[in-house]
């Protein structure tokens, strides 16, 4: 029911945002979330975001948002997002986890929700799941495929 109080998740779970599910945090979202925040803090854009494709808990890619005027990148779009930057440095993203992260202009976190041109390149890649961080200190989850 929105509005009402939720108690903080205890350390080593997470609360899911958009349901009263609390999850233990066995996978390290919480770690892979700060790899996130870590690339969204590298970017020179004016929303910081930073992705991390990952295999369980392990890294297979990384990137944060990054300018269009680089020479690497397709000049239609203002910035080429972190999901997508970091899509383009695997092979097969097939099965994979993409944890995504935001920072404010204060330095903490904010709503990182993959936009729809995000949602279907991951869709695309084979992406199965991707965790956001939130205005609040909880964590979203999309499930891209059924698992």
């Amino acid at each position: 029911m929105p509005g009402t109080y939720q108690p903080p998740a205890p350390p080593g779970y997470q609360r899911i945002t958009g349901s009263d599910s609390i999850v233990r945090d066995a996978g390290g979202v919480g770690r892979l979330l700060q790899r996130a925040l870590r690339e969204a803090r590298r970017s020179r854009c004016r929303y910081r975001v930073g992705a991390v494709l990952a295999s369980g808990s392990r890294i297979i890619s990384y990137s944060p948002n990054v300018p269009r005027n680089r020479p690497t990148i397709d000049f239609r779009h203002a910035t080429f997002h972190a999901e997508e930057a970091a899509l383009r440095r695997v092979k097969d993203a097939a099965g994979l986890t993409v944890y995504i992260a935001r920072i404010n202009a204060a330095g903490g976190s904010a709503m990182a929700r993959p936009c729809s041109r995000c949602q279907q390149a991951l869709l695309s890649a084979g992406v199965v799941r991707a965790f956001y961080s939130t205005n609040t200190s909880d964590v979203g989850c999309l499930f891209m495929r059924g698992c």
